[in-house]
């Protein structure tokens, strides 16, 4: 079965597009000479300017955000004081203002002063909640942000601004889990932040926070999206392809590393003959050396793309989509009619069902002027069927109402996240040998008292493989539930006491971050103690399943 299934308009691009791409398949490598190329700069704009009601007060946390391609799309939200900037923003874009209980609005950017954008409220906020369902007050209130474990009063937004490059790792809790660990503060939802500084103290590895220009590596001292232009005047369409009227949009994915080389050139192009495919990995291959980014605290590589469209007879085109327009692509029905038909249309791979493959595939495709789906590319693969059923299907989309800037039909890319997933039955045990299973699990797990003095909780999952006669075979604790192929036994809640700091007593810091570790050696100890048990249903068959521990403190 396809479950948990999600679209998400391109606007998704603006941060995606900074991310690295993964795609576990590579092309065949390319041995034709290479050859050292020029090109010419390009020159970057700002836009700044106040947001501010009818009364002339400013506006706080209004996101603006500016039309473009890949690379050219940004986002930015006002502060106290009304104030925004956004760099970068190109001539011929717009700015989008949105602002829960204001209306939308679209304005082209003005470079020659402050822009001073007046904001009008949104009757729609007078009907009563669920009447409209796009009505500001219908929608989700904020979530509640944690630091380094304590709650915040900033929202998400807020917080990322605060924190500048301190921000580290996120995690978006919701439901149950939510509320089982923050109370009424979990309602609408958590996002758990660890700092850059803690999680490095840590031992974990978060992204480096790319927040200024600076903290990018440029090409030939331009901005690295103008790589685009480059591939695309020195590329040739192969003859080859031209007699067997082959044409189609080619994506590559690449690094630049901290010197400058370019390493991981891969194609993510689903549905693309090689000749084509192959064409742009030797151009992107031949690439002068880039200049790595000027803020010296950077230290990772940095993950991008090119995306050019090969149009008979003879045309390679930087015809690149967009990311942001003023009237996004939508197919007939809306985001259900697309689920249905996705649904209907999508066969989970034999091979991938039997071999217990499961995961999400990311794709990504534009929705071209014409209104269907072209351009298909793997953003994140999980294996081969599983990538080539969810690129199969995409590729019979058609028929979407297209994006428009500035009144005219445009190409704008549209992603689409695929989750795969097994419907996986609960582990066969009869309700006696699972009922003894559960109660002595319970009666033998502790909270450690390191654990309860950190104020660490949250979930572990315990992957057990035994052989007959319950000999232990495989035993790991986890704490990503995403992984785990088998399945799972009824949750196990652990409940620990913690004594209020007497006076002479040292005040605990509540620990960051998911990982759990003495919770985890915890449930491994317990797991490895499981089979003492006489449980008579693995006495004649192997088993794989897993334990379901949940730790909470009160």
């Amino acid at each position: 079965m396809l479950k948990n299934f999600f679209i998400l308009p391109a606007a998704a691009f603006i941060i995606y597009a900074f991310s690295t791409p993964e795609y576990h398949y590579a092309s065949p490598p390319v041995s034709n000479p290479l050859t050292i190329y020029q090109t010419q700069g390009i020159q970057q704009k700002e836009v700044k300017g106040i947001v501010v009601k009818e009364d002339g007060k400013p506006i706080e946390g209004v996101n603006i955000t500016s039309t473009g391609t890949m690379g050219n799309a940004f986002m930015a939200t006002s502060g106290k004081d009304g104030r925004f900037s956004i760099a970068n923003v190109q001539a011929d874009a717009a700015l989008l203002f949105s602002c829960r209980g204001y209306k939308g609005l679209s304005i082209k950017p003005d470079f020659s002063k402050e822009m001073n954008v007046k904001m009008e409220l949104n009757p729609d906020d007078k009907l009563p909640a669920g009447t409209n369902p796009n009505a500001p007050q219908a929608q989700r209130k904020e979530p509640t942000v944690v630091i380094d474990g304590v709650i915040s009063e900033k929202n998400m937004a807020a917080a990322t601004k605060y924190l500048g490059y301190n921000n580290g790792l996120s995690k978006f809790l919701y439901g149950k889990e939510a509320t089982d660990k923050y109370g009424d503060k979990g309602a609408n939802g958590v996002y758990e932040i660890t700092t850059r500084e803690r999680a490095l103290a840590m031992g974990l590895k978060p992204p480096f926070p790319r927040l200024a220009p600076q903290d990018y590596p440029t090409f030939q001292n331009m901005k690295f999206s103008v790589f685009s232009e480059w591939v695309a005047a020195h590329a040739k369409y192969p003859a080859e392809a031209q007699e067997k009227k082959l044409g189609g949009w080619v994506s590559v994915n690449f690094k630049v590393e901290l010197d400058g080389t370019l390493t991981n050139v891969v194609s993510s192009s689903g549905k693309v003959d090689p000749l084509l495919v192959n064409e742009i990995l030797k151009v992107i291959q031949s690439s002068p050396k880039w200049e790595g980014p000027v803020n010296k605290d950077v230290d990772e590589p940095f993950s991008t793309s090119v995306t050019l469209q090969f149009k008979l007879p003879d045309q390679i085109l930087n015809n690149a989509p967009f990311v942001v327009v003023q009237e996004m692509p939508m197919y007939p029905g809306g985001d259900v009619e697309l689920l249905n038909f996705i649904k209907n249309n999508t066969k989970y791979p034999e091979q991938a069902k039997a071999n217990k493959i499961q995961g999400r595939v990311i794709l990504r495709f534009v929705v071209t002027t014409n209104g269907n789906a072209d351009g298909i590319s793997v953003l994140k693969g999980v294996d081969p069927s599983l990538d080539a059923e969810a690129i199969r299907v995409v590729s019979l989309l058609k028929g979407f109402k297209p994006g428009k800037q500035g009144g005219e039909p445009v190409n704008v890319w549209y992603m689409v996240p695929v989750t795969f997933k097994l419907d996986m039955q609960q582990a066969d045990f009869n309700k006696t040998s699972l009922l003894d299973i559960l109660n002595f699990l319970g009666r033998t797990t502790g909270y450690p008292q390191e654990a309860k003095n950190a104020q660490d909780t949250g979930k572990v999952f315990v992957v057990l493989k035994l052989g007959k006669g319950g000999i232990i075979k495989e035993c790991k604790a986890v704490t990503d539930k995403s992984t785990i192929n088998v399945p799972f036994l009824p949750e196990v809640v652990i409940v620990g006491f913690n004594k209020t700091p007497g006076q002479n007593e040292p005040k605990t810091v509540k620990v960051a971050g998911d990982e759990h570790p003495l919770l985890k050696a915890e449930c491994e100890r317990v797991a490895r103690l499981l089979t003492v048990n006489e449980i008579p249903d693995w006495n004649d068959k192997d088993l794989e399943f897993a334990l379901n521990f949940r730790f909470v403190l009160k």
